[in-house]
């Protein structure tokens, strides 16, 4: 079984001692091309594309500013531990013990309109990008038709033929 969840809106960033080794996201390539497409956009941009106010469009420029594919320790966490909505708090993942933990790097997936499909213990920087949003690039008219496929196609070879 796969549980597949969308991030929240708010993140928290720490630097907490986890049981899973961290991994790269899936789609690291893409999010580096979203996010080349979107650090040259300006606040004022930001706030009209995801309806937000002044203040965090600032925020999420400078986020855009500072954002790399390999960020270190220190700038980055693994995903689970890095949305904070009501499905993430509701899993109160720190109080996990590893084998609970162990199952969510298994079967719970995050969709996400930077990173793709991330993974338990995917490391991810701060960000605001919802799918839903109508972000024009390259040849893409929103995220999910850039994301589509991408994602489909990796759900499909995760799970067991048995499995839907």
């Amino acid at each position: 079984m796969k549980i597949i969840s969308s991030p929240a809106k708010l993140m928290k960033f720490n630097t907490l001692n986890t049981p899973l080794r961290s991994t790269t996201p899936k789609f690291i390539e893409e999010a580096e091309l979203i996010q080349k497409n979107l650090k040259p956009k300006t606040p004022k941009f930001l706030m009209d594309l995801m309806d937000i106010s002044q203040k965090l469009a600032d925020e999420n420029w400078q986020r855009n500013q500072v954002w790399n594919a390999k960020p270190t320790d220190k700038e980055s966490s693994q995903s689970i531990y890095s949305f904070n909505g009501e499905v993430y708090k509701g899993l109160e993942v720190e109080n996990l013990d590893e084998n609970a933990v162990g199952y969510l790097q298994k079967n719970f997936r995050m969709l996400s309109g930077l990173y793709g499909l991330l993974r338990p213990s995917d490391k991810i920087m701060p960000y605001r990008l919802e799918m839903g949003r109508a972000f024009k690039f390259e040849k893409n008219k929103n995220l999910y038709n850039f994301w589509q496929s991408k994602i489909t196609e990796e759900l499909k070879s995760e799970l067991k033929k048995d499995e839907i």
